[in-house]
């Protein structure tokens, strides 16, 4: 494992694109190459020229292994940047693409191996796998299991293969369940903008209340003053003008 990278996230995530694109179109291609030797019924063997891997199929197998190293460095370099950073969406990539070379290396692996096995088998029972005619009965029998193990074999990487597409579908739902958490988490903010605009309103509102209660208390309090007031000089008022009018009259008596 790399100590330490010298690439940026958005260069790793370039380069593992790059070796997913080339994994999936040289595999998907190694897969069909493999299919069509392992089911090939009608070759003759030739124990004299057996038959090797062709150029074009060692190329490709050096093709798929070297891409197969590259994305697993760039996996550990990603590795270190996720430790360093700690984000949950480089997080989540990062596992995609742990997930998508352990997918790529297993399918290369298991075509490797049918495709080997076929030729152990011809090398084995020659043009005897063939024909299905032996004159040894015990031979017979080793073939006839063979074939209830290819077909076993076969069944197998059948119901792994729609074990697999179940997973991908069930990781596409991760996925779009996860985008719609992030719509609800958006729409959950947004809401709350409106309630903090809400509360404002509320708070201004209240505000202009309180003012308004003052004035028209205040109003009130001047109003009561101003009668009462009233109320005090119109008491006040006749004894003031009947002091010169008793002082007239005393004159009078004197």
């Amino acid at each position: 494992m790399m100590q330490r990278t010298t690439r940026t996230w958005e260069e790793l995530r370039s380069s593992a694109r790059m070796a997913e694109r080339r994994l999936e179109d040289k595999i998907a291609a190694y897969t069909e190459f493999s299919r069509a030797q392992t089911r090939n019924s009608v070759a003759v063997y030739d124990e004299e020229n057996p038959q090797e891997e062709t150029a074009d199929e060692k190329e490709l197998a050096v093709d798929i292994e070297n891409a197969l190293a590259l994305l697993s460095d760039t996996i550990d370099e990603m590795n270190i940047v996720v430790d360093k950073t700690s984000v949950k969406t480089q997080d989540a990539m990062l596992q995609r693409y742990r997930e998508l070379y352990f997918d790529f290396n297993t399918e290369f692996r298991r075509s490797m191996s049918a495709l080997q096995e076929k030729r152990d088998a011809q090398k084995l029972f020659g043009n005897r796998a063939h024909t299905g005619h032996s004159d040894d009965v015990e031979m017979d029998s080793l073939l006839n299991e063979r074939r209830a193990v290819d077909s076993s074999r076969s069944l197998t990487s059948n119901i792994i293969e729609q074990a697999m597409a179940t997973r991908n579908a069930l990781e596409n739902q991760r996925r779009q369940f996860t985008s719609s958490h992030g719509k609800v988490a958006t729409l959950g903010s947004s809401f709350s903008g409106i309630n903090t605009i809400v509360a404002q309103v509320r708070r201004k509102k209240m505000r202009n209340n309180t003012i308004l209660a003052l004035v028209i208390a205040g109003c009130v309090c001047f109003t009561l003053w101003w009668v009462v007031l009233s109320k005090i000089k119109e008491h006040d008022s006749p004894i003031q003008m009947g002091g010169p009018a008793i002082l007239k009259i005393l004159e009078v008596s004197n």
